[in-house]
């Protein structure tokens, strides 16, 4: 009975030191197995940081490719010689290029053309200067005693037969002149009473000594010509006539702030009824505003309209937010814009297009640039080649298709002035 006692014992505490060890064993693989997911995971986020470290020195790389060639190299979105023109390689090929000029020659030679009797007037390769400038003739006569024959055995006068004539353009500085509008009076002579004074002119300025034509001389000036309004104020008084840049500015202000709004307004109209806006930004610095000196403001330039008939508007916003650009699609009697617009992409436009429904398009400029940007200093084979395709297969052939209308376009131009220069009228 001891013995059975025994053996049961015995095999009881080999059982228990098994399950000890096996739960032992259990422990350690629950470990490992804890210890071999984190492993996976930490492999897995070293692996997303690589990739993304290894992206980000691609885009560094690109980066810094892009400002050297910023500072260092050329802007002009023109292509090597060697893409434009493949052949090039074959002028280091000396025998068969060679070859090619002899075989060219030879058919150059052997060549007939069929020439028609024509007259062509030699201009000496300068342009001729346009009939519709007025002519003023200056004679150039010889002396009397160069116009006597000392030649014959007696002499006699010669006899005018022809004349050689030389064209220049001649400039006239600007003529300043004084308008007196006089107003003529009227009056009974026998009650006299009913006095009558002819009315006013209608004029922008009419405090002022203004005339409509020097307004537009210095607003032109100022906006068309970019010429500061003191500069245009010394051009003047080379002329004699004594105007300040203060004066000159307040004239050009309140023609601008004041007596071309209801001007600015039927052109605003006119633009909601166009099919297709082009729209666009461009920062500014205003020196008087409660933002920091350094901070930018934006003129909006908004044009619509065909060739001939643009209208272009400008106006500006402190900053360019979704609000205020939205303001400008929608008319003053709360109608909104319906239609195309046409921006350079910036994410705003496409909040405004979603919220009036409009139909929004891309800049082919502005993608045409970057693809550039991409060809230029991509570090990667595939998107140089994607650009390329891009540049070549499809943005290239749009802008084939603008330089063609616009040479029929000035093609339609020229032809009414040419008829018109024919047929004598101005």
């Amino acid at each position: 009975m001891s013995t059975r006692l025994t053996s049961a014992q015995k095999i009881l505490s080999e059982n228990a030191e098994l399950n000890a060890r096996l739960k032992l064993a259990e422990s350690i693989a629950t470990q490992r197995a804890s210890e071999l997911e984190a492993a996976k995971k930490e492999l897995e986020q070293l692996r997303a940081e690589r990739t993304h470290y290894c992206e980000r020195v691609v885009l560094l790389q690109e980066e810094l490719s892009w400002i050297k060639s910023q500072y260092y190299g050329s802007i002009s979105q023109k292509q090597d010689a060697a893409t434009v023109n493949p052949d090039q390689p074959l002028l280091f090929n000396e025998a068969e290029v060679l070859t090619a000029i002899a075989a060219a020659e030879e058919a150059h030679q052997q060549r007939t053309t069929q020439v028609k009797a024509h007259q062509k007037k030699h201009t000496g390769g300068r342009k001729a200067i346009p009939k519709h400038f007025p002519r003023i003739p200056i004679e150039h006569d010889l002396p009397d005693e160069q116009k006597i024959c000392m030649k014959c055995a007696t002499p006699h006068p010669l006899e005018r037969i022809g004349h050689e004539l030389r064209e220049c353009y001649r400039y006239e500085a600007p003529k300043i002149s004084v308008e007196e509008h006089i107003r003529w009076t009227y009056a009974c002579t026998q009650t006299h009473e009913h006095v009558i004074t002819a009315p006013n002119p209608p004029t922008l300025l009419p405090k002022t000594m203004a005339g409509p034509s020097l307004l537009a001389h210095l607003v032109t000036a100022k906006f068309e010509d970019n010429i500061p309004l003191h500069r245009v104020s010394r051009q003047l008084e080379r002329s004699g006539m004594d105007l300040s840049p203060g004066t000159a500015g307040t004239w050009v202000n309140t023609v601008g702030g004041q007596k071309v709004l209801p001007l600015i307004k039927l052109l605003n109209a006119g633009m909601f009824l166009e099919s297709l806006w082009h729209m666009d930004e461009s920062p500014l610095q205003v020196l008087n505003s409660d933002k920091a000196p350094r901070s930018d403001h934006y003129m909006v330039v908004r044009a619509a309209g065909p060739p001939g008939r643009r209208i272009i508007l400008y106006d500006y916003l402190p900053s360019r937010t979704k609000e205020g650009l939205k303001r400008l699609l929608i008319d003053s009697d709360g109608t909104p814009y319906r239609g195309k617009l046409l921006t350079d992409g910036l994410e705003r436009y496409d909040e405004i297009c979603a919220e009036l429904e409009l139909l929004h398009f891309g800049c082919m400029q502005h993608a045409r640039a970057m693809y550039f940007k991409a060809r230029k200093v991509s570090q990667l084979p595939g998107s140089r080649t994607l650009a390329n395709a891009a540049v070549e297969d499809h943005i290239r052939q749009i802008f084939a298709v603008e330089t063609r209308i616009e040479k029929l376009r000035m093609e339609y131009v020229r032809i009414p002035a040419i008829v018109t220069g024919c047929s004598g009228r101005t």
